[in-house]
């Protein structure tokens, strides 16, 4: 099987899981709680992503969008999208990227698992973004 039939395999199994527990926590009539916690996570998490990345530029680990050539895009979009299958099927939110293995990066990686391990709505263990 290729990569991206394990990738789509493992999509769906996450799915299906997060669905899971977004029903329970809808039948149980906390739908408004769930939302707001889970774009509040997503805020947080996208929040690190983002200093991370002006870090990188900083730093000169990633190029600027603007400055890249189709072909440097098209290479970015690929390993990004490689990245994204690695990690939904180890199950891991934020995968390491090979070119930086920094002590910066050590540490935003546990800020986004810690968020991540938190559950979205307080008394439900069962939905977390991990």
């Amino acid at each position: 099987a290729s990569w991206a039939a394990d990738f789509q395999t493992a999509r769906n199994e996450a799915e299906a899981g997060t669905l899971s527990a977004l029903r329970s926590a809808i039948e149980a009539g906390e739908w408004s709680t769930v939302a707001t916690a889970l774009a509040a996570k997503v805020e947080a998490i996208n929040a690190v992503l983002q200093k991370r990345r002006e870090r990188q530029l900083k730093e000169g680990l990633r190029p600027a969008w603007a400055d890249c050539t189709d072909a440097q895009k098209e290479e970015l979009a690929l390993a990004a999208a490689q990245r994204q299958a690695k990690g939904l099927m180890q199950g891991e939110l934020d995968v390491e990227e090979a070119h930086d293995s920094s002590e910066a990066w050590i540490a935003e990686h546990e800020s986004i698992a810690t968020i991540a391990a938190e559950p979205v709505v307080e008394g439900n263990s069962a939905l977390t973004l991990q």
